[in-house]
Parts: C-alpha cells; sequence; structure tokens
C-alpha cells in the first residue's frame, strides 16, 4: 500500500504491567486516513567497549536495568580525527523510560554514543524516512500473517476509531469509558463520520518513496469568541464561549459559523444558532470530524483557542477530542500525552532558575502533580510514584488527553505566578492531534519575520494590505446581550478572523516552505512550526552518520564567544556614481568544502596517528584538519549535496511551465539554501547536540583572510598602474560582501557592470573550489553610513533570452506621494519626478482615495514609499569601454530598487514618524537624487510637530511588557501599572504597551511621561515635542545627513521652529486650573469674540463653518473606510484597532468636531 505519511511521533504506553514505547505513523491513502504502528522498533544507544561487552551487560544488570538485545558494532567516533575503527555495543532497550535510565547510569561509567536523541528522529534516521514523504507499506509482513479490520462503522463504507484489532491470534480490544454517555457521545460521532484506521506493522514492512507530489490538504481555519465580564480577561472557569467561527478551504472557501443564541444570517456563510453552549461546542466538535481537517489553522490558536475550549470542556464535562483516533483518556495504557510537555516546560523553568531553593518547589510541583493526573489513570500508588519521578528525571510518557497539561501548568502558575519561560513554552502544548497539523501563525510569523505589532490586523496590512474591525473584548458582552444583529456583528468579526490568517497563510506559502524543509532535514512537520532550527540540523548530521559508519557523543561545552565576521572600516560618505558590489556565493559552506572542515577530520589530542605537516591543514585560529585525500568530512558531504541539489532544482525551475510546480521547486531551493547556511550556526551554537566551537570560530577565520584578500587583490591589480584607466577601491566589507568604487571619470553602469564581473573572476582565482566570488549588483547612488548602516538603489539587469519580446516586460513605476503639504511645495518648486522604488521589506498601506483627502488638514505624514519595481528595457553592447567587441549586443531588463540595512526604516523600536520621515528622505536624496529637498522635508516635518499638525497615529512608540518585574523603571511597564489603577485595564505579560510621551513640565523624569494614546486624545494632552526631536528624530536624521551636510543641526533650529502651538497645560498643576473662553481672534479672557474683534464677526464665522464642513469631510470619508471594513453601512463604529492607519486620525477629527460645533453655537448665540 502506498501512503503519504504526515506526522511521526512515539508514544510509551503499559498494558498489563508491560511499558512500551512505539512509533505512530499518521497517514493519508486515497482519501482515508490511516494510524500505523510500529511495535517492534526498539529504542537503543551504543556504549564503548573498551574490555569487554560482558562488562557493560552485566553492569545493567546490577543496575535492574533490562536489556532487550544487543549487537557488537564496528564505527567511528565521529568527534575528532581517529584513523581506526572502534568496537561498540549497541544495546536495545524496551522503552524510552529503561533507555533513560540506563543512559543516566552509563554516564559516569562508559563512554556512550547517539543518546539522548527523540527516539522517532532516531526512527526516522535508521528507515531512511523524510518528513512529509511517501511510504510503501506491506500490511502482510508481521508474522507472516495478514492483519484483518473489523469495521465498527459497517455501513456504507464508513468506518471508525472504534476498532476490534486482530494480530494473528492476538486479540486487542477497544477500551470502553467508564462514562457511557461520555462513551455513547463519542461513539456516536465515530459511527457516523470517517476518521480512521489503524494497523500494526513491524518497520521491516514500510519503506520510502520518493515522489515530488503530495495530496490537497484540507485546512479549518477557526476562531472563538468569548463572552467575557467587563473590563477583565477571558477565564475559561468562568466565561463562556459564544461563537467558533470557521472557513474551510480545500479546493474552495466555505465558511460556518456557529452560534450561542439566535444570530442574523451572514450572506454566504452558514449561520448556526444554539440555545446553550455545551450543545454548540458539541455540534462543532460533529462538525470538525465532519469536515475531517488536515491541518488545524488560526492566530494564536497554540496560546489562547485551544488551551480556552479545553478549559470550557473541562467545566461542562463535554467528552472532547478532535483527532482523527479518538483514545479514552481513562485507561492506563493512554495516559495524557500532555504530561509530557507539561513535565518538559517546567523542568526548563527549573533549570532556567538561580534560586535553588525555588527550583526544588518547582521540582516538588512538577512531581506532585505529575502523581495527581497519574492517579486517574488507576494506577497503583507504587507505579504512579514511580512514573511521576521519571517525568521528573526527564523521561518521556506519553499518551492521550490534551487537557491534563492544564493541571501542570495551573499548579506551577498558582504558586510561583506567570513566567516568560513558562509563557513561551506553553504554546508547544498542542502541536498535534493525532493525524491533524497545528500551524499557529502567529508563532510562525514572529519565528520568520521582523514586525513593527504582531496584532492579526497589522500582519494582515502588512502582507495582504487589508485592514480589519478590532472589536475589543470589553465590547463583547454588550453586543452579545443585545438582539439577532448585534450577535451578527460578532459573527462578522470572528469569521474575519478565521479568513486572514488562512489569506495569509497561503499568501505566504507557509505549508509548501514547511513541507519542503522537513523533507530537506528529514524532521516531522510539526517541528518545523515549533522547534528552532539546530535540532533540525542535527537530524541531518544524524542521518549522513549513520550511512558513513560514525557514532556521535554526548558533547557539552562552555558558551564561550569568539571573533566573529570580519568588517572592513567603512569610508563614510554619499556616492553619486555606481558602487559594485561584490558577493561570496554560499560562503560560509563553501569555507567548510573547501578546507574539509568537520568533526571528523578536526585532529585532537595525539592519537591521530597523522603526519601535520603533510596530511592535515592548520586553520587561521590554530586547529587543525585533515585534508580531503586522509578523509573527507561529513559536513563538507552534506554541503556539497545540498548545494548541487539547489543547483539542479534551480535548472528544473527553468524548464518548469506548471505554476504549482515552480512553487514547490522554488520552495525546495531555499529549503537547501536556508539549511546549508545554517550549518555553520549550528557548529557554533553551545546550545546545540553536537556544538564545535574551534569549527565555527574556524570558518570565520578563512572569512577574515578572504576579505582581506579581496580587497589586497582590487586595489593592487584594478590600477592605473596595472593598465586600468581606473583606480579600484575597496569602500566597505561586511562578512560576505565588498563594495567597490571605481574611481574614474564619466563612469557608466554599464561599465561597472562589466568590469565588476572581471574582478570577481580575478580574485576567485584565488581562492580553493568552490569558494567563488560573484559580482551581485551595483548601487547607484549609494549611502554609507556606518557599519552595518547603508542604503542605496540597487541596479541588476537579466538577459532577455530571444523568444521574449520587448514589448511583454512591462515598465511599472509610481510616483511618491503622501507628503507634508511643506514637503509638496518644496516639490513643486523643484520640479523633480520620482522614479520607482522599493525601500526593504517596508509596503505602503493603502487607504481608498477618499480617505487619503484627509491629508489635506494636515493630520501628519504618512508612509510614503511605493513597493514596486521599476523595470526598463535597455539594449547594452557588450563593446567594452577599452575598445574591445565581445560578443553582438544584448538586451537586458533592468530593474532598480531601493535597498537599506540598519536604519531606521526596518527598526521597531521608534515611532512610525521616524519610519516615514528616514523613507522620504531616502526617497529623495537616492530616488530623486535632491540632498536640498530632503533637507526641507526635514524641516517640514519638525515644524509641523510645533504645530501639532502630526497625526497621533505616527507619534505611537509600542514595546512588549516582557516580564513582570524589570531593573530600572520603564516607560511601557509604568503606563501600565497606571492603567491597571486608573482604568481598571487587563495587561498581561506578553502584550505590547502602546504609548506617546506627552509634556508634563521640564522637571518630569522621561517615564512618567508615557501616556495612552486614547487618554491624550480624550483629554487633548500635548505631546513632548522636544522628546521627539531629540530622541526620536535627531539620531537617525544626523546619521542620514552627516555624509551630506557639515552642520546637521540646523536642520532642528531656525525660523521653521519659531512659531509654536500652545498646549493645554498639564502635570500637577493642571488640576487646579480651569478652562475659560478666550477670544477665538485675539485669545483676550471673556466672551467668545471680544468688542474689538466683533467687527469681524461675519468673516470668523464662515471660517468656522467652512473648517466644520472640512472636518465633517474628512470624518464622512473615515466612515465610508470603517463601512467597507465591517460591512454594515448603519451600524455604529465600535473598533479599537490602533494598528489601522485612520484610528486616530477618526478619534482626533470627532473630538475637534464637537469643539467646532460649540464655538458655532457660541457663535449662533445672542448672549455671546
Amino acid at each position: 500500500m502506498l501512503v503519504f505519511q504526515t506526522n511521526i511521533n512515539s508514544f510509551t504506553q503499559t498494558k498489563e504491567s508491560q511499558t512500551t514505547t512505539q512509533i505512530y505513523i499518521e497517514c493519508m491513502a486515497n482519501d482515508a486516513h490511516l494510524k500505523l504502528v510500529v511495535t517492534d522498533f526498539f529504542p537503543y544507544f551504543y556504549v564503548k567497549i573498551e574490555t569487554d561487552k560482558n562488562d557493560i551487560l552485566n553492569f545493567f544488570m546490577s543496575k535492574n536495568i533490562d536489556v532487550v538485545s544487543h549487537k557488537l558494532s564496528i564505527k567511528k567516533n565521529v568527534y575528532g580525527y581517529i584513523s581506526k575503527n572502534e568496537s561498540f555495543l549497541k544495546v536495545f532497550f524496551k522503552n524510552i523510560v529503561v533507555e533513560s535510565a540506563a543512559r543516566r547510569a552509563c554516564e559516569n561509567m562508559y563512554e556512550i554514543f547517539d543518546a539522548n536523541i527523540p527516539f522517532n528522529l532516531q526512527f526516522m534516521v535508521d528507515m531512511g524516512i523524510v518528513g512529509m514523504s511517501y511510504l510503501e507499506v506491506d500490511m502482510d509482513m508481521e508474522s507472516g500473517q495478514e492483519l484483518r479490520i473489523e469495521d465498527a462503522g459497517g455501513a456504507n463504507g464508513v468506518f471508525s476509531t472504534s476498532l476490534d484489532v486482530h494480530n494473528g491470534n492476538q486479540r486487542i480490544k477497544r477500551h470502553k469509558s467508564e462514562d457511557e454517555e461520555n462513551t455513547k457521545y463519542m461513539d456516536a460521532i465515530c459511527s457516523t463520520h470517517r476518521i480512521g484506521r489503524v494497523y500494526h506493522v513491524s518497520h521491516r514492512a514500510i519503506r520510502p518513496i520518493l515522489k515530488d507530489c503530495m495530496p490537497v490538504f484540507k485546512i479549518l481555519s477557526f476562531d472563538l469568541e468569548v463572552n467575557n465580564r467587563e473590563n477583565k480577561f477571558p477565564d475559561s472557569s468562568i466565561d463562556e464561549i459564544i461563537q467558533i467561527g470557521n472557513t474551510v478551504k480545500q479546493h474552495e472557501y466555505k465558511q460556518t459559523i456557529f452560534c450561542q443564541r439566535n444570530t442574523a444570517g451572514i450572506a454566504g456563510v452558514d449561520v448556526r444558532s444554539y440555545d446553550t453552549e455545551r450543545e454548540m461546542i458539541e455540534e462543532w466538535i460533529k462538525f470538525v470530524y465532519y469536515e475531517d481537517p488536515d491541518v488545524f489553522l488560526g492566530y494564536n490558536i497554540s496560546g489562547f483557542d485551544f488551551d480556552y475550549i479545553i478549559g470550557r470542556v473541562r467545566k461542562l464535562g463535554v467528552p472532547f477530542c478532535l483527532c482523527r483516533l479518538y483514545i479514552d483518556p481513562s485507561k492506563d495504557d493512554t495516559i495524557a500525552r500532555a504530561i509530557d510537555t507539561s513535565a518538559r516546560m517546567l523542568r526548563d523553568v527549573a533549570k532556567n532558575e538561580t534560586n535553588l531553593r525555588l527550583k526544588q518547589e518547582i521540582g516538588q510541583v512538577v512531581k506532585n502533580e505529575t502523581s495527581a493526573v497519574l492517579e486517574t489513570s488507576k494506577m497503583g500508588r507504587e507505579e504512579v510514584n514511580r512514573t511521576a519521578s521519571n517525568v521528573l528525571s526527564g523521561i518521556e510518557s506519553k499518551g492521550g488527553r490534551f487537557a491534563t497539561e492544564h493541571v501542570m501548568y495551573d499548579a506551577i502558575k498558582d504558586k510561583f505566578g506567570e513566567c516568560k519561560s513558562c509563557n513561551n513554552t506553553r504554546k508547544e502544548m498542542f502541536n498535534d492531534f493525532h493525524g491533524r497539523i497545528v500551524v499557529d501563525m502567529l508563532t510562525v510569523i514572529k519565528k520568520e519575520h521582523k514586525l513593527r505589532s504582531y496584532t492579526l490586523n497589522n500582519v494582515s496590512v502588512h502582507f495582504l494590505g487589508m485592514q480589519k474591525e478590532d472589536l475589543p473584548y470589553y465590547l463583547i458582552k454588550g453586543l452579545f446581550d443585545g438582539d439577532d444583529k448585534t450577535r451578527r456583528r460578532i459573527a462578522v468579526y470572528c469569521l474575519k478572523d478565521t479568513l486572514l490568517p488562512l489569506l495569509i497563510y497561503e499568501k505566504l506559502l507557509i505549508f509548501i516552505t514547511g513541507v519542503e524543509m522537513v523533507r530537506v532535514l528529514g524532521v516531522p512537520i510539526h517541528w518545523h512550526f515549533n522547534r528552532g532550527i539546530s535540532v533540525k540540523i542535527f537530524g541531518l548530521i544524524l542521518r549522513e552518520a549513520r550511512k558513513n559508519g560514525f557514532v556521535i557523543p554526548n558533547v557539552t561545552v562552555k558558551d564561550e564567544g569568539y571573533m566573529g565576521a570580519f568588517v572592513i572600516e567603512p569610508e563614510r560618505g554619499y556616492y553619486d556614481e555606481p558602487i559594485a558590489v561584490l558577493d561570496f556565493a554560499s560562503l560560509y559552506p563553501s569555507i567548510i568544502i573547501a578546507h574539509n572542515l568537520c568533526y571528523s577530520t578536526m585532529l585532537l589530542g595525539t592519537k591521530h596517528g597523522i603526519d601535520k605537516s603533510k596530511d592535515a591543514e592548520i586553520s587561521p585560529t590554530g586547529t587543525y584538519f585533515v585534508k580531503k585525500d586522509v578523509r573527507v568530512g561529513l559536513l563538507p558531504v552534506i554541503l556539497e549535496k545540498m548545494l548541487k541539489k539547489r543547483k539542479e532544482v534551480k535548472e528544473q525551475m527553468k524548464n518548469e511551465t506548471n505554476t504549482f510546480m515552480r512553487t514547490l521547486l522554488n520552495a525546495r531551493q531555499n529549503a537547501f539554501k536556508v539549511s546549508a547556511n545554517s550549518v555553520y550556526g549550528f557548529t557554533g551554537s553551545a546550545v546545540s547536540r553536537l556544538p564545535c566551537i574551534d569549527i565555527s570560530q574556524s570558518v570565520t577565520g578563512y572569512g577574515r583572510e578572504m576579505i582581506i584578500k579581496t580587497k589586497n587583490v582590487v586595489e593592487s591589480v584594478f590600477c592605473r598602474d596595472k593598465g586600468y584607466d581606473f583606480d579600484g577601491r575597496v569602500i566597505y566589507g561586511d562578512t560576505d560582501s565588498v563594495m567597490i568604487r571605481i574611481r574614474k571619470e564619466n563612469l557608466s553602469v554599464d561599465y561597472v557592470f562589466e568590469i565588476a564581473k572581471e574582478m570577481a573572476s580575478k580574485v576567485s582565482e584565488c581562492f580553493v573550489k568552490p569558494v567563488k566570488l560573484e559580482f551581485e549588483k551595483v548601487y547607484f547612488p549609494y549611502l554609507l553610513m556606518n557599519k552595518k548602516r547603508y542604503a542605496g538603489v540597487i541596479e541588476t539587469r537579466e538577459e532577455i533570452k530571444d523568444e521574449v519580446k520587448v514589448s511583454e516586460v512591462k515598465s511599472d513605476s509610481r510616483k511618491s506621494s503622501s507628503q507634508t503639504s511643506q514637503a509638496k511645495e518644496a516639490e513643486e518648486n523643484s520640479g523633480s519626478k520620482t522614479e520607482g522604488n522599493e525601500i526593504g521589506e517596508v509596503k505602503t498601506v493603502k487607504i481608498k482615495n477618499e480617505t487619503a483627502a484627509a491629508d489635506n488638514l494636515k493630520n501628519g505624514v504618512r508612509n510614503t514609499v511605493t513597493d514596486e519595481e521599476e523595470t526598463a528595457i535597455n539594449t547594452v553592447s557588450t563593446e567594452n569601454e577599452r575598445g574591445v567587441a565581445k560578443e553582438p549586443k544584448k538586451k537586458y531588463k533592468i530593474q532598480r530598487r531601493m535597498d537599506t540595512k540598519g536604519i531606521e526604516t526596518v527598526r521597531r523600536d521608534n515611532c512610525k514618524l521616524v519610519k516615514s520621515l528616514i523613507e522620504e528622505c531616502l526617497n529623495l536624496l537616492l530616488i530623486q537624487r535632491d540632498p536640498e529637498r530632503a533637507k526641507s522635508f526635514v524641516k517640514a516635518v519638525v515644524r509641523d510637530l510645533y504645530l501639532d499638525r502630526i497625526d497621533l497615529g505616527q507619534l505611537v512608540i509600542s514595546k512588549t511588557l516582557s516580564k513582570t518585574n524589570y531593573a530600572a523603571k520603564q516607560a511601557h511597564v509604568e503606563l501600565a501599572e497606571r492603567m491597571k489603577k486608573r482604568d481598571n485595564a487587563v495587561i498581561n505579560i506578553g502584550d505590547r504597551i502602546a504609548y506617546v510621551i506627552v509634556d508634563k513640565g521640564p522637571n518630569v523624569i522621561a517615564y512618567e511621561k508615557s501616556e495612552d494614546p486614547l487618554y491624550v486624545l480624550e483629554k487633548n494632552l500635548p505631546v513632548d515635542v522636544n522628546y521627539y526631536i531629540e530622541q526620536q528624530i535627531m539620531k537617525p536624521v544626523h546619521r542620514l545627513f552627516d555624509p551630506l551636510m557639515d552642520n546637521v543641526n540646523e536642520l532642528f533650529v531656525g525660523e521653521h521652529t519659531a512659531t509654536r502651538k500652545k498646549g493645554t497645560l498639564s502635570g500637577p498643576m493642571a488640576q487646579f486650573v480651569k478652562k475659560g473662553i478666550t477670544c477665538l481672534l485675539c485669545k483676550e479672557r471673556g466672551p467668545i469674540l471680544c468688542r474689538r474683534c466683533a467687527p469681524n464677526y461675519f468673516s470668523v464665522y464662515v471660517g468656522k463653518i467652512q473648517e466644520m464642513k472640512e472636518k465633517e469631510d474628512v470624518y464622512n470619508k473615515c466612515w465610508r473606510e470603517c463601512q467597507r471594513c465591517i460591512r454594515s453601512v448603519c451600524t455604529e463604529v465600535l473598533c479599537a484597532n490602533k494598528d489601522c492607519p485612520i484610528f486616530f486620525m477618526r478619534s482626533k477629527v470627532i473630538r475637534e468636531i464637537g469643539e467646532l460645533d460649540k464655538q458655532i453655537k457660541q457663535l449662533n448665540s445672542l448672549e455671546w
């Protein structure tokens, strides 16, 4: 039978006092779902034989450790070169509990190898299986007898997990729950919906099959809405779930929402209403089994949704299982599988805790709570204590139900409070539902992308350009207690929160990328989504070690630092000329290959039997590695294979016409690239499973030599003294690339392209293959500010083949827009035009055209970046400027885009104003090449700040509340405490706190000036302009303009700062001051127009009416945008989405309209 395996895991279970560890393989075959249980593959490790193998066996016997079998093996230790093979005893154990105990017993007596390896990884490596791959399974190989399955469902080919499994003469009975109602309920689901079959097979019956394709997976994206108490974060022991939204996608989108109480219909959505929460949850569980998704998707589902719904079903007593295979949680052979994750989580907390007493208390909590959970499985007391102690010691004990994990977690939380380590690790709780893959998009996005904010709205805007209404949790209760139409509004909000993660998932090709990555690295799919790169690279090394007869020791090293990559001191400046960039292709992997750097080639001690002078090479850091003719290292072999396969895949892509296959191949080549580049980091990490600082520092040592050699060759060979008509000069070099200035009059980009390729070829000759320096790109112009801080316009060109018509390559560039009114005037005066560009990973958030007109009211600086590349066609002669014709003219597609590194366009710890300001300055400096307009733009922004014309949203700073206690007072921490006391706000560890700095007087400490943006709008508090100029704007502007002008401070002083808006009095004295009425013109205290200004009544009145019209126009445009977002034209806007670009604009204009209305009423009054 050909099956597609989706996950491989291991579980330890006890039957009739026999504890075994089995491999479970989740599979798909012809639209059916299977679970293969491998019962004859045992955990093992190697023990080095010093004298006699019987000594080792007698040692295990003395420790009451049962050995299933043993085998004499001839292997090589991978850590350090040894010419001769050595003898090892391969010892097999019944389960990982015994294996772990044996490992601990051996640690001080014998050298052990291939120990402490995850059992499922050990199985995959030995069987040659990689993640998400096809398997050929012979179902009749075990004991030579055919496996027979009897369907419990029976009718119409439907089958369930309530199975009688026959294996020869042995009958494994299905388990009955003690709670007959729960059993009937789950059996009713199992008997009416297709769930899966279980087969017990031998590991010898399984063979991996290489195939590029994969099945189409069904995805269920879901989200919960909770009826929480006012101003309280939801508590699963108290607050009900009121709605469960679902978006299912396999071939098309289908939306279904389960609602408590009657809810009005939504176009295109299946709305199902129920009287009680219990009924709603029961029907949703049935819905999950009916749809039978392969992937659970959502945003923060591992951190909230799964956690919460399990808390509720525990409270309600609802039988809960979302697995394809229902497992009764009441029996001893299905001990709650969550114990392992919880125990590991709590052990990690204890391990990281420095206080010895707290460590001991945490350990005792782990043991006590594990015992409490295990007692529910009807074990004997002695067995409970032993198993609990095993869990505490780090021995895995896996089995059935997730809810028990909360017992463990809540115990530690109640005793010691919330902690960051616990909170972060808790997200690993829900990553496997017996055949269903869990993808939490919050975890994925945080791991792979650096964004200013990780709210779903901000992520959706960044990747999709889509906004969403954000209903704060404290408004949900009022809407739920309303009518069917208000509950419909919650439903629309809930469904949008299920659709957006799915759209992001598809846009970023999350699943395809993950599948290709696990196929390359050979690990289970859930490792890709929930674990770091280190364990995956270890699996890659382990796989190659097995093939070549190596065993891996347990290695621990101190976290020692070493000299990193070499950086050539930058020659700072603004270069209005082409700058060539040469880049080493896959530098670190190439160094490892070229110089044979590996654990297995490194010379340690004196027992290696090698003549160092002939057979070894010393690295720049003093470590010897044997040459390739003595032994080729494992790491070079791995990297050569990966780079070769990547090249082959890229060649395949050129000829592939199918869009999906091109996407798949692109993900594969990227997986090879990422994996190859991660090997160096693995060797240098002290927390990896096989650290070796000697290798990593040797790699960076060779890298430093290569950068210096490149600089010397470029400057000594490519110069006028050698017959060239220019002098080459390396103005900056960093890690794996150098920037070269070609000093020549009337220098053209075409000439730089040609000569840069010549430079790359010449320099490459100086290095051992496969190290190769390549011409990468040209910056024109280029702004070099400091080490790792630069920006430039990249110009690249791609040859157009004859079969591609020039007309098919379209030019698409957009003009830069959205400047302040002052900057617009500067643009009109200069008359320059804007070329297309792209700045880093920044993307413009476009509001509808109507809303964009609100800029006329000077609501602030907005993003001004266009996110498309300029493309043009150019016919370039390959005849160089020295008159040597090489080949006929060629057509090239020229692309220009902005590239930045290390500057404020991509940093997250500044307010948005800094980002917008720097982006526009870069646009004016590099795209439009107009430094004077850039200076004028900075002055305009400074003036707008003093005149309160900047939108408050541009001034918001946000930081994460990462812990409960800080050594020093910080602005966001102090604000969080004030909001808890003043507003009864619910703020938790991990929340991002948004704040602005307000002006509270000259003697107030900075951290006391932080304030909630909405509170600032409500109270009309003035912002601290000096803070934003001195602490936010001035430093990045200095870095940008220092290479261009002598005195950057002139941008912050002068006539443009003379006029300032007088703000509302704030600080301690504000409570004693009452705002009075003043004249609109002369500001004299008294009536709204004093006697001297009364003759100007009509002009003032008309002005206020006109201003009111303009403000209402802005409000109406914001309102229309909100209507589109909430999909309603008549409901009130309740959105609290602070990431929305019009949120603060809308709030501000509402307040301004209210103030204008009062003034107009006063002008209309006869009593003024």
